[in-house]
């Protein structure tokens, strides 16, 4: 590795770059949670909205089965995924910087540079897979406010005609 680590010019330039690779990681990660708990906060407006339909407290007993069964499905469904969206929150970093004296103090800073570069590309596709599943739940609980907001949609026309 040592040998390797001399034979490397732009072993700085990849360094950097992997190290800002995984800061946007962990920006995307952020953002993602900050978008589900918005998901989270708007499956209670839609659960308000249509617990409030007055076709829910006057309607017949098949209307009301129905219009409850769906508001349930579609909040139950939006909840687990954006809940599963949430508790992604295993998130890989460079080595720690304890782990980095007790093993590299002593070697050359190319051979240091190369194995940490190692760990962040690593990090870097441990991370990748978290972010991908964190977004594919997030839009799928935004599929699902958007059928609430279908739901609410056709009971207004319902309660309109």
């Amino acid at each position: 590795m040592e040998e390797d680590a001399e034979l490397l010019p732009s072993l700085d330039i990849v360094w950097s770059e992997t190290k800002a690779a995984l800061d946007r990681q962990f920006e995307q990660s952020s953002a993602l949670d900050m978008k589900i708990g918005v998901v989270l906060g708007l499956s209670g407006v839609i659960l308000a909205a249509l617990l409030g339909f007055p076709l829910i407290r006057s309607g017949d007993m098949v209307t009301k089965g129905l219009l409850i069964a769906a508001v349930a499905l579609v909040l139950v469904s939006l909840l687990l995924a954006a809940v599963a969206g949430y508790w992604i929150r295993k998130f890989e970093w460079a080595p720690l910087p304890r782990a980095l004296r007790e093993f590299y103090l002593t070697e050359q800073s190319e051979v240091t540079k190369l194995a940490i570069v190692d760990a962040q590309l690593t990090a870097y596709d441990w991370n990748k897979k978290r972010i991908v599943l964190k977004a594919r739940l997030m839009h799928t609980s935004f599929d699902f406010i958007l059928s609430g907001a279908l739901i609410i949609g056709v009971t207004l026309l319902y309660n309109l005609v």
